[in-house]
């Protein structure tokens, strides 16, 4: 219930405090102006006392306006059962309660979605009247849809319920009930050319040992045996490669738990001597489980080498360096398809590495250095608060170490990369150089930082 005070136009009011005795209200209401209102709770055959108190000089007459507040509700939805499972059926029961100051009528509550995969079967629930302070619950007629078979991406169905009264007014409420279901994943992809060149990449005349596992990201055990199909797409820019061996092979022949692993068999991948550097394979990995559920994935290999493309908006200028003879022009970055990240400096002259040399890689909350100092590498994070070195992993590596030269070349793979949480395709990043930490800040920054501040940007692969 709702009672509001009223001073009539011309009084001069200075203070006013409303409160209502013996009752559980929201509390007093005060101020300076000419009408306080509060909401409160009331028991039959009980007596409340207003008072009404004027400071500050605010006395006179005041008009007292009582009032029933209005139907509102609040709504309780358990889904039957917690969970669904493509092709079943949920059905929910809704408790209702009436938050407001008067009884609602003809209550119903129906339910809608826009989710192609959701089937309502019985959308309509009535509840009829509900007192103030009451609650109903659509014990004999609950609401009831169907999940679509086709429902297997490990996501939950979403659906709204709106409730309805006498007297008008709509309430929505958010339904989601989630579909647990096995994620299939490629894991561990590595490539070795050791009857090749032996750079890891996949070479024009080249047979190459593609390496690869299986790995459960969902919610739900994938039944077994979980096998693998790899394919060449007509998309790939090569003419003419082979892979071997064809058709289906068992990467598991149990099943594989949530969290779990396993190895496939390797594909041995023969590129045509006729291939041009810088040409695609297409490669298409689709995994199925006993049920004949398939999740597939693309990775592009490109022959003869790892494709670089600036992080820069501009090229670094020319001669900023200071006391140092290692000029930043560019910075250069790749993530390959077996995932690991190489990040290139290049300088505007030959370059004699005796200084510091830093990329720093930030996640939005930690920030890493991959640091070349003493000719030696190093990984550096602040991931305590303080800056502090991090093991190397056997992986890193930093090409040359030492010597004078025109580029450096970091390179990692993303799983490999100490402190930073990366999630989907992209990490921030700069480069920075200094001849010793004598001097009062890095002589040169890429992108360009004339004012020494983290010139950050966003590299996506």
């Amino acid at each position: 219930m709702k009672f509001g005070l009223h001073q009539p136009i011309g009084y001069l009011v200075l203070g006013l405090i409303f409160t209502l005795l013996g009752c559980d209200s929201s509390g007093g209401s005060q101020g300076t102006t000419n009408t306080e209102e509060i909401t409160a709770n009331f028991s039959s055959s009980t007596t409340y006392y207003i008072l009404a108190e004027g400071y500050a000089g605010a006395t006179g007459a005041y008009n007292l306006k009582v009032e029933l507040a209005a139907v509102d509700f609040d709504a309780i939805i358990q889904p039957n059962p917690t969970s669904g499972i493509p092709g079943g059926t949920v059905s929910l029961a809704v408790t209702l309660q009436n938050i407001g100051g008067m009884t609602a009528s003809n209550v119903t509550a129906t339910l809608s979605t826009t989710d192609a995969e959701v089937i309502i079967q019985d959308g309509t629930a009535a509840f009829g009247s509900i007192l103030a302070g009451g609650n109903a619950v659509n014990t004999t007629d609950p609401l009831v849809f169907r999940i679509a078979s086709s429902h297997v991406n490990n996501q939950p169905v979403s659906l709204s319920m709106t409730v309805t009264a006498s007297g008008g007014g709509s309430w929505v409420f958010p339904v989601s009930v989630p579909v647990p279901f096995a994620d299939l994943d490629l894991v561990n992809l590595s490539l070795s050319d050791p009857g090749g060149n032996n750079n890891g990449f996949p070479d024009p005349g080249e047979s190459v040992s593609l390496g690869f596992g299986v790995t459960n990201s969902g919610a739900s055990t994938a039944t077994g045996p979980i096998s693998v199909a790899v394919s060449i797409e007509a998309g790939s820019t090569v003419s003419g490669a082979t892979l071997l061996p064809t058709g289906s092979t068992v990467c598991s022949a149990g099943n594989l738990a949530v969290g779990g692993t396993a190895a496939c068999p390797a594909r041995t991948l023969t590129i045509p001597a006729g291939a041009a550097n810088g040409q695609t394979i297409i490669l298409n990995f689709a995994f199925t489980d006993a049920a004949a559920h398939t999740w597939s994935e693309r990775r592009t290999l490109v022959v003869g080498g790892a494709v670089f493309a600036s992080i820069l908006p501009v090229l670094d200028p020319i001669g900023d360096n200071g006391a140092y003879n290692c000029d930043l022009r560019d910075v250069q970055a790749s993530v390959d398809a077996t995932n690991i990240l190489r990040i290139r400096t290049i300088f505007a002259t030959p370059c004699n590495l005796t200084g510091i040399h830093d990329v720093y890689m930030y996640d939005g909350t930690r920030m890493i250095t991959l640091t070349l100092e003493g000719n030696a590498k190093n990984i550096w994070t602040n991931a305590s608060g303080t800056w502090e070195l991090t093991p190397n992993p056997t992986s890193f590596t930093i090409t040359p170490l030492s010597g004078t030269t025109l580029d450096v070349t970091y390179t990692i793979p993303l799983a490999d990369i100490p402190n930073l949480v990366i999630t989907g395709n992209s990490v921030m990043m700069f480069a920075a150089v200094i001849l010793s930490w004598s001097e009062a800040d890095y002589n040169d920054y890429a992108p360009d930082s004339p004012g020494g501040s983290m010139p950050w940007v966003t590299f996506a692969w």
